[in-house]
C-alpha cells in the first residue's frame, strides 16, 4: 500500500487552508485557499497576511484585522488553537464578470505548528467560507422575526460565538496576567520542560542575572555560571519529584556583567512545580526576593555588634543594657568579674541581688521610675565585689531609642567610686580643719594687730607730750636767749624745734593713720566733683605764687565715707602740687571711669615721676622714693589713701616714668551712679 502523500492531501483539500510563520508571513497555500481569494501562490509566499487581507485599503486596520490579528498572537502566546466564529472582510474572488473585491464572512480556525521543543515555528489556517449561511440566517431573521435568529443562534453559529467570546475573555485575562507579571517587584520566570527552557521572565529576573537573552534558553546555557553552584540539580529534584523547593538565604553568584568580576547575591525563592493537563509536571515557575542588601545590612548589624560586644568586654568599667520592659540583657565582662556574677544570675534582674540590702529597694525604685519616664538617671549604690566586699559604684545609664524614635531600653555603666568617696571624705575633713585654723590665724591676726594698733596709738599719743615740751622749751630758749647765743648756738636750737616740730608732724600722721583701722566707716551718697573742689580749695595755699593748671572731668556721684574719701582725695591731689612744683606750670587731671563693678578714679601729674621698680614701696609706712630736702613730708600718706581705699572695698595702683609725671589710680564699688559722659578729662580748670 503506497503511504499517504500529506503534501498531495494538502494541495488537494477540498477546503481553504493556508500557513503561516512566526512572523506571520505566507509560506504555503492549498489550491482550495489560492481559488476562494483569487490569489496565485507566487504572489502570496513571503509576504505578510495583513498586507494582503482583509481587502480594504479604505480601513487597513479594520476590525476584521483587529480580530484576525488577536487570535493569531493569541496562537503564538498560548500554543494552543483559536477559533474565530465568523469573521468578515473582503477578498478578491473569480466572478462571471472576473475578479472583483466582495466581501465574504469566514470561520476560522488557526492550528500551532510545534517544533520537537514545543516552540510554535508555523500557524495552519483552516477556513471556511459561511457567507451563504450567514446570509440564510440574516434571510430567516428578516421572514421569521427574532424567535428564528434565536434559533439560529442556538445553532453552530451560536456555539462558535460563544467560544471565540470566551478566547476574548481569556485572552484579557491573559494580558492582564502577563502586564502583573512583568510589574511584579519580585524576580518571576517560567520553566518548560525537563531542560528548564526559559518560556517567560519578567523585568526584575531580568535585572537579578545581569540582562541577557533567556527566552527559549535552557538554564545551564543561559546561565553557565550557576550549574557549578547546584542550582540545575535543585531543579532537577523538583521536575522529577513534583515537590516544590524553598530557598532562605541562599547565596548565588552571578556574572551580571561580561567584562566584570562575577557578583554575590542573596535570595530567598522558590521552585514551584508546574503540572500539565494529564497531571505530569511540565515545569517549573521561579519566584523570589534579591535580600542581599538585608544580607549586607545584617552582616554590618553583626559586625558592629561583635565589635561593640568586644569594646564592652575589655572597658575598664561595668556596662549594662536592657531591653524596654528593663530587663537586663548584657553585662560586660567587667561585670562579671567584680561581681562574680554569671549570666545566669546577673542578666534581668538578677543585678540586684548584688546590691546592698539596704540600697535594693532604692535602686530598684530609681530604676523603673526612670525606665518608665525613658529618661537618664544616675545612683550610688553600694555593690558586692566577688570577695563578699560592699563597694560604693556610681551608675550612669541613658536611654536607646530607634532611628524611628521607638524606646529600646537603656545602656549604662557602673564605676567603683569608693576610693574617690574616701578622697572625697578625707578632702572634705581637711578643708574643715584647714577653715578652722585659718579662722584662729586670722582670730589672732586681727587680735595681734589691734593690740599692735592700740601700742602704736598709745606710743604715738605718749610721744607727743614730750616732743612738744622739747620744742615749747626750744622756742623759749630761742626767743629768751638768743642775743647770748653765738651763730652755732642759735642754729643749734633751731635744729632743735624743727626736729620737734617733724617730730610731732610724724606722731600726729600716724595717729591718724592709726585711726584710720579703726574708726567706723559711715557711708553715703558723695559727689566726687564737689569732694575735689573742696580739696582744691584746701590746697589753695600750697598752690599759692604758682601756675597751676587743674583739668577736672566728668566725676560721678559714689558710696563712700565723705570725711575719709576727701582725705584720700586732698593727700593725691596734695602730692601732684608737690611733686609737680618744680614745673614752670603744673597739670593736674583728675577723671573717672565707671566699669561694670566699679568705679575708677584717677589723678595724673606732670611732676618729678619714679622709677616703676619702687613701686611697691609707694603705700608702706614712712616709704619716700624721694630725699626729705626735695620734697617734704612724713611718708604715711599714701599709706592712709590705701588703707581708706581698702576698707571702702577698692584698689589702688600706680604708674610712672622718671621726670615725665606720675598716674595715680583708685576703685570704689558701683552703686547707683551718674556720671554725664565717661572717659578721659573733658574740660579744663586754671587754678
Amino acid at each position: 500500500m503506497r503511504p499517504l502523500d500529506f503534501a498531495e492531501l494538502f494541495r488537494l483539500s477540498p477546503n481553504p487552508y493556508m500557513v503561516l510563520d512566526r512572523q506571520l508571513r505566507y509560506v504555503t497555500a492549498n489550491e482550495a485557499y489560492l481559488r476562494a481569494t483569487a490569489s496565485r501562490l507566487e504572489d502570496l509566499q513571503g509576504r505578510g497576511v495583513f498586507d494582503l487581507f482583509p481587502h480594504d485599503p479604505n480601513d487597513p486596520n479594520n476590525a476584521s484585522v483587529q480580530m484576525l490579528r488577536g487570535s493569531l498572537e493569541r496562537v503564538l502566546a498560548t500554543r494552543a488553537a483559536d477559533v474565530l466564529a465568523l469573521i468578515p472582510y473582503r477578498v478578491p474572488m473569480h466572478t462571471e464578470q472576473g475578479v472583483v473585491v466582495v466581501e465574504r464572512f469566514w470561520s476560522a480556525t488557526h492550528t500551532p505548528l510545534l517544533d520537537a521543543q514545543g516552540e510554535v515555528t508555523h500557524i495552519l489556517q483552516h477556513t471556511v467560507d459561511v457567507t451563504e449561511l450567514q446570509q440564510l440566517k440574516q434571510a430567516a431573521e428578516e421572514r421569521q422575526g427574532s424567535a428564528a435568529a434565536v434559533a439560529m443562534e442556538a445553532g453552530v453559529l451560536g456555539r462558535a460565538r460563544k467560544l471565540q467570546e470566551a478566547n476574548r475573555v481569556l485572552d484579557s485575562e491573559r494580558r492582564h496576567l502577563l502586564s502583573l507579571f512583568q510589574q511584579a517587584p519580585s524576580f518571576m520566570a517560567f520553566l518548560r520542560g525537563r531542560e528548564h527552557v526559559f518560556e517567560l521572565t519578567n523585568p526584575a529576573y531580568e535585572q537579578l542575572v545581569g540582562r541577557r537573552d533567556l527566552v527559549g534558553k535552557p538554564v545551564r546555557d543561559a546561565l553557565p555560571e550557576v550549574v557549578a553552584q547546584g542550582f540545575i540539580g535543585l531543579l532537577d529534584g523538583v521536575y522529577t519529584s513534583g515537590e516544590p523547593f524553598v530557598g532562605r538565604g541562599v547565596r548565588i553568584t552571578l556574572q551580571r556583567h561580561a567584562d566584570a568580576p562575577a557578583e554575590e547575591a542573596y535570595l530567598d525563592f522558590i521552585y514551584q512545580p508546574i503540572l500539565g493537563a494529564d497531571g505530569k509536571v511540565s515545569g517549573i515557575f521561579v519566584q523570589g526576593h534579591d535580600i542581599s542588601e538585608q544580607k549586607r545590612m545584617e552582616a554590618a548589624l553583626k559586625e558592629s555588634e561583635e565589635r561593640f560586644r568586644n569594646m564592652a568586654d575589655h572597658a575598664p568599667v561595668m556596662l549594662w543594657v536592657t531591653d524596654p520592659s528593663g530587663s537586663c540583657t548584657y553585662l560586660n565582662k567587667s561585670w562579671y568579674e567584680f561581681t562574680g556574677q554569671t549570666e545566669e544570675t546577673g542578666l534581668g534582674f538578677g543585678w540586684l541581688s548584688a546590691t546592698h540590702p539596704e540600697d535594693v529597694k532604692r535602686a530598684q525604685d530609681v530604676f523603673l521610675a526612670a525606665n518608665a519616664k525613658q529618661a537618664p538617671f544616675q545612683l550610688e549604690y553600694r555593690l558586692q565585689r566577688k570577695d563578699g566586699e560592699y563597694r560604693w559604684a556610681i551608675d550612669a545609664a541613658s536611654p536607646r531609642f530607634s532611628p524611628s524614635g521607638e524606646y529600646l531600653g537603656y545602656i549604662g555603666s557602673v564605676i567603683d567610686i569608693t576610693e574617690s568617696r574616701q578622697a572625697a571624705e578625707e578632702m572634705r575633713r581637711f578643708n574643715q580643719q584647714l577653715e578652722r585654723r585659718v579662722q584662729e590665724r586670722t582670730a589672732a591676726l586681727l587680735e595681734a594687730n589691734k593690740e599692735l594698733e592700740s601700742f602704736s596709738y598709745s606710743v604715738s599719743h605718749d610721744l607727743r607730750a614730750p616732743l612738744r615740751h622739747i620744742m615749747g622749751f626750744a622756742q623759749l630758749l630761742e626767743s629768751r636767749s638768743s642775743e647770748s647765743l653765738d651763730a652755732t648756738g642759735r642754729r643749734h636750737v633751731k635744729t632743735i624745734a624743727d626736729a620737734a616740730r617733724q617730730g610731732g608732724k610724724l606722731v600726729d600722721d600716724l595717729l591718724d593713720f592709726s585711726r584710720m583701722g579703726r574708726t567706723e566707716l559711715k557711708k553715703a551718697p558723695v559727689s566726687l566733683r564737689d569732694a575735689v573742689a573742696e580739696a582744691q580749695r584746701e590746697l589753695a595755699p600750697e598752690a599759692e605764687g604758682r601756675k597751676v593748671q587743674w583739668r577736672v572731668g566728668n566725676l560721678p556721684e559714689v558710696q563712700a565715707d565723705p570725711a575719709l574719701l576727701r582725705l584720700v582725695l586732698r593727700n593725691l591731689l596734695s602730692n601732684a602740687l608737690k611733686y609737680s612744683k618744680t614745673r614752670e606750670e603744673s597739670v593736674i587731671e583728675v577723671w573717672a571711669r565707671v566699669g561694670e563693678e566699679e568705679v575708677e578714679v584717677v589723678v595724673r601729674d606732670n611732676g618729678v615721676g619714679f622709677e616703676m621698680q619702687y613701686v611697691d614701696k609707694l603705700f608702706g609706712v614712712f616709704q619716700r622714693l624721694h630725699r626729705a630736702d626735695q620734697f617734704e613730708g612724713t611718708g604715711i600718706g599714701l599709706a592712709n589713701v590705701r588703707r581708706i581705699v581698702a576698707r571702702h572695698g577698692g584698689r589702688t595702683w600706680a604708674e610712672s616714668e622718671v621726670d615725665k609725671g606720675a598716674t595715680f589710680h583708685f576703685t570704689l564699688p558701683r552703686v547707683e551712679l551718674q556720671l554725664g559722659a565717661e572717659g578721659a578729662p573733658a574740660r579744663a580748670v586754671q587754678a
